[in-house]
């Protein structure tokens, strides 16, 4: 009972620290495909419900009085719980539409896992730099994997595949023309990407060359943040999604240099399917 609860307290604060999803007051399963997923409502930093942390400090008036802490810590609770139940709707403009916190149930392990993981994989990169020209450092791989995805993501929507050459393997642009069409999910326009934060390496791999003698790809896939925008035909009011995506980045070394980071995979599909609300 006691791990239970430890392994729960460590995954709420993962899902408050990456999501912003304090502990749900309602929710909502939905269904993605053949596979069930959770979609929480986003609270905004504003609205999201925050606790002062009282400590009972010792001192005359305190003495003598058991558990005032606990006392005051819960009518705080109840004051700001009352204070945000009762706090008007939002006006309904762009930037107050409500965003859904969309996790499917394998999320939680890669969320629960994140920070192990990249550490493990971090400390796998860094011997490469010793033994090969990777040049691994995550603080200049992350904000140029966010520009990738962010251009790519437009470029996706627009099944604009000509200007994709050379940020994406030419596999994996055979790949993506074959995908099924956006007119399947009725969009009325290409999703946006209106947010993206690289927050982890979930996986990195060095992969056996195709023929012998050839430099040797190694891969990373790092996990992201992303929040998206959906406009589907005869609906006035977008739907934006919170949810988390693994995409994964190939560079190809050589006994002297390695080359440009190239999009190896962004997953199947790259889009969130309609959720059945």
């Amino acid at each position: 009972e006691t791990l239970g609860m430890i392994l729960g307290t460590a995954m709420s604060r993962q899902l408050a620290r990456l999501f912003g999803v304090p502990t749900p007051t309602s929710r909502r399963f939905l269904r993605c495909g053949p596979r069930p997923a959770l979609a929480l409502p986003y609270l905004r930093a504003e609205t999201a419900l925050a606790l002062p942390y009282l400590r009972a400090e010792k001192g005359p008036a305190q003495s003598g009085e058991e558990g005032h802490a606990e006392k005051v810590e819960e009518k705080t609770a109840e004051k700001t719980e009352n204070a945000r139940e009762s706090k008007p709707p939002p006006s309904g403009s762009d930037d107050e539409e409500e965003v859904m916190v969309y996790l499917e149930p394998r999320h939680f392990l890669d969320i629960f896992t994140a920070p192990l993981r990249h550490a493990c994989h971090q400390s796998a990169l860094w011997t490469v730099n010793w033994v090969a020209p990777l040049e691994w450092k995550w603080n200049e791989f992350r904000p140029g994997a966010e520009q990738a995805m962010s251009a790519l993501h437009e470029m996706l929507g627009k099944r604009d595949f000509a200007a994709m050459r050379g940020l994406v393997k030419e596999s994996t642009l055979q790949e993506l023309r074959e995908e099924e069409l956006a007119e399947a999910e009725g969009w009325s326009q290409p999703p946006r990407l209106l947010e993206v934060s690289a927050f982890a390496v979930h996986s990195s791999q060095a992969v056996a060359a195709e023929r012998q003698g050839d430099p040797t790809p190694i891969r990373v896939r790092p996990m992201f943040k992303v929040v998206e925008e959906y406009r589907y035909v005869g609906e006035e009011k977008p739907l934006r999604f919170k949810r988390l995506v693994k995409w994964e980045f190939e560079s190809v070394l050589d006994a002297e240099s390695s080359s440009d980071w190239k999009v190896s995979c962004v997953g199947k599909p790259w889009f969130l399917k309609r959720p059945k609300m």
